[in-house]
C-alpha cells in the first residue's frame, strides 16, 4: 500500500510539532492522484478531546493501526478542520470546551458532508440518559473510558472497514 506515512510525513490538519507537515493543497492533489491510480489511501479519523495526552495516545494507537489521524482540542477547531476536509470517522469526547460533545455531534449531523460519517462518543461518563441522548442525536457508538487500545481499533475497523495490507 502506498502511504504518505511511509515517508515520515504527517497530515497537516492537526497540531503536531514532532513531524513535518504536508500542506492541505498537496495532500488533496496526492489524494486525487492516488484515487486515479487505484492506490488505497488510509482512512482519516478525527479525535476531538481537550486533553492533549488523550489525543496523542489515541492518535498514536490509530496511526500504528494504519489510519491518518486529525486532532482537535475543542469543537471550534473540529468544525474548522471539517470545513477543509471531512474525516471518515469521528471520535468525540463528551466534555470539550465551547460546547458539549453531544452539541458538536448535532452540528455534524446537520452538515450534509458529515451526515453519513460514523461518530464514536468517548466519555468517562456512563450515564444511561447521556447514552440514550447520544443515540437520539446520531452517535453510532458510545464508548466509556478507559478503552483498551485493541478494543478501540476493533471499533474503528468495524465502522470504516479493515485496512488493506
Amino acid at each position: 500500500m502506498h502511504k504518505l506515512a511511509n515517508h515520515g510525513w504527517r497530515s497537516g490538519l492537526g497540531p503536531s510539532r514532532d513531524a513535518p507537515t504536508i500542506p492541505l493543497k498537496i495532500q488533496l492533489t496526492y489524494r486525487n492522484y492516488a484515487s486515479d491510480q487505484g492506490i488505497a489511501m488510509p482512512k482519516k479519523i478525527m479525535i476531538v478531546d481537550d486533553e492533549v495526552g488523550v489525543r496523542m495516545l489515541i492518535g498514536m494507537i490509530l496511526e500504528r493501526a494504519g489510519y491518518d489521524v486529525l486532532r482537535a482540542a475543542d469543537a471550534a477547531e473540529a468544525l474548522e478542520v471539517v470545513n477543509r476536509i471531512v474525516p471518515d470517522l469521528f471520535i468525540i469526547d463528551q466534555m470539550i470546551p465551547g460546547m458539549t460533545g453531544l452539541e458538536l455531534c448535532a452540528q455534524l449531523r446537520a452538515d450534509p458532508r458529515a451526515l453519513s460519517k460514523p461518530i464514536l462518543m468517548l466519555s468517562a461518563r456512563s450515564d444511561v440518559n447521556l447514552i440514550l441522548q447520544s443515540r437520539d442525536i446520531g452517535v453510532n457508538e458510545y464508548l466509556v473510558k478507559p478503552v483498551l487500545s485493541e478494543e478501540l481499533v476493533q471499533h474503528v475497523n468495524s465502522w470504516v472497514g479493515e485496512l488493506p495490507h
